[in-house]
């Protein structure tokens, strides 16, 4: 949809096209009746119209909840509950029908009011549970009160909706999450903090495809990965007291499912605008070069031991169910990816190799967790997760250079300029050996992006 300012532009450059006989006036016709220029005006006046109802509304609004605070102790419950469920009713009932309208300024107004519908959501929530003295832990409520609004979501394929859902839940999670991980969960809604990787996976991810939006995916794919590695966090400890072979296993579960799931998965259909497979694959390497940045360190392999707790007691229903879960669910993606139309199943060269580095990441933390031992081995994966990342390096630099993109190139150009200014930051260095990789960094960047771009101007 073409918004009112490239019209209202558009319909003073033709003006001015006209004037100086760039085009003639069936031409400006043309243009005046394929974008409109007729009802400017109109929408411009019925825009202003628009806010001033809704400035009123807002005053009006204002007015009623005074009137409202001011008679509240003197009514009764009943009509308290009564009252609360209405007014919800009525502005989620006016803000869908607006939402439904074809016309622009009616349909703004209904998306608004729908978002005040679910603001009114939690504090309709709040008010009832005071009102039949209902107490309970703070992150319950923004847990119901996200599930509210997640459901409100699905039902109308909103993604402003879609996004407040995500960060209540978000609050919710991460403000249970501390009690939740000195084992002294509180509250009836403790079980959605310890499954929320399977619940964020199966129904916040999903939303994106329904809602055709990039931010729905990526921040249901950031809280679907970050409560997993909550998870394995929190459950790390107390399997290695009891199977370090096992806790092995499960770090390398946390590191390897993430970005092969990412990578396999396909959210695309029939109808969709956005290529998904190409945001949840980037999100794939990214992921898979924040682990190996993270792990080329030396001191994070000096005391690679999990950290112990007071109770060592581990709860194999919550991370089990969960951890084999990823691991179905990434097969069958797997299994998807390689098939093929009237062709035996295989993988393509750059899935094998995402594939085969994601296990081999993997399978060098779970060794190493069980292996190392102070620093007497600790040298060893370090240089193995350097190698594996100035190897992604090079590769983004080379598909950079192979597709004529600019993302891959500088992307690779970071990560490897990245690297080594952290290993001769990291290790004992003189001013002078820093100050002479920091120019030679800085000359290396200007030179490679002008290069590039000269590149990129003799291939176009």
């Amino acid at each position: 949809m073409v918004s009112d300012k490239f019209r209202q532009q558009l319909r003073k450059e033709a003006e001015k096209w006209q004037k100086e006989g760039l085009i003639d006036s069936s031409l400006f016709q043309q243009l005046a009746q394929r974008y409109q220029f007729h009802t400017l005006e109109a929408e411009s006046q019925s825009r202003f119209v628009l806010i001033l109802l809704a400035l009123g509304s807002i005053l009006l609004g204002l007015g009623v909840i005074t009137l409202v605070a001011a008679n509240w102790q003197g009514w009764s419950r009943p009509m308290r509950a009564t009252l609360l469920i209405t007014i919800f009713a009525l502005v989620n009932i006016a803000g869908f029908f607006g939402w439904r309208s074809r016309k622009g300024q009616w349909q703004r107004l209904g998306k608004a009011l729908l978002v005040l519908g679910s603001l009114m959501l939690g504090a309709n929530l709040a008010l009832m549970s005071q009102m039949f003295h209902q107490t309970g832990a703070v992150y319950e409520l923004y847990l119901v009160w996200g599930g509210g609004v997640l459901l409100m979501a699905y039902g109308l394929q909103f993604t402003w909706l879609a996004m407040i859902a995500i960060i209540l839940l978000g609050i919710g999670y991460w403000s249970g999450l501390p009690g939740f991980l000195n084992f002294s969960p509180r509250g009836e809604l403790s079980w959605v903090l310890q499954y929320m990787p399977l619940l964020a996976t199966f129904f916040l991810i999903p939303l994106a495809k329904l809602c055709q939006s990039r931010w729905v995916l990526f921040w249901g794919v950031i809280a679907a990965v970050s409560s997993f590695q909550v998870m394995i966090t929190q459950e790390l400890s107390a399997v290695f007291d009891y199977s370090p072979i096992l806790a092995a296993g499960l770090i390398a579960s946390g590191i390897t499912l993430p970005p092969l799931l990412l990578w396999a998965s396909n959210l695309e259909g029939k109808n969709s605008t956005i290529n998904f497979n190409q945001v949840t694959r980037r999100l794939s390497i990214f992921y898979l070069l924040s682990v190996c940045y993270l792990f080329s360190f030396y001191y994070v392999w000096v005391d690679f031991s999990p950290v112990r707790n007071n109770y060592g007691e581990v709860n194999f229903p919550v991370i089990l169910s969960q951890v084999f879960a990823g691991i179905a669910l990434t097969v069958y993606c797997w299994w998807r990816l390689g098939q093929t139309e009237n062709a035996p199943w295989r993988l393509k060269f750059t899935s094998t190799l995402v594939g085969v580095i994601s296990l081999v990441m993997g399978g060098i933390a779970g060794w190493s967790l069980v292996a190392v031992d102070g620093s007497d081995y600790a040298f060893t994966p370090t240089i193995l997760y350097n190698v594996i990342l100035f190897g992604g390096a090079i590769a983004l630099i080379r598909q950079g250079l192979n597709e004529g993109t600019r993302l891959s190139f500088w992307s690779g150009t970071i990560v490897l300029t990245l690297q080594i200014l952290s290993r001769m930051l990291e290790y004992q260095t003189g001013l002078v050996l820093k100050a002479v990789v920091l120019l030679l960094c800085g000359f290396a960047i200007v030179i490679a992006g002008l290069w590039f771009e000269r590149y990129l101007h003799r291939v176009n």
